[in-house]
């Protein structure tokens, strides 16, 4: 799927409560699925399909330990999913 660059997309994939719920607890501090899923109650499946399209928008990001992904939010910048131009 083709990354989301224009902001009203970006805005359009935030509109959603569940993505920006993850969204502000990954503003907080960068958390794995597990913990999500511990903090939300949301079911496993759902949380990382919402992961996988914001992280398919540039909004989050993941790192790899193990067999763990950890997920952040992704640095504002000029050229990134939240900027106008």
């Amino acid at each position: 799927m083709a990354l989301v660059t224009s902001l009203p997309n970006t805005l359009k994939l935030l509109a959603e409560p569940t993505r920006l719920r993850l969204v502000g607890l990954l503003a907080l501090e960068e958390l794995t699925v597990q913990e999500l899923v511990a903090i939300t109650g949301y079911p496993q499946s759902r949380t990382s399909n919402h992961l996988a399209l914001l992280k398919r928008a540039g909004v989050v990001s993941d790192r790899r330990e193990g067999t763990w992904s950890f997920y952040r939010l992704v640095e504002p910048s000029p050229a990134g999913p939240m900027t106008p131009a």
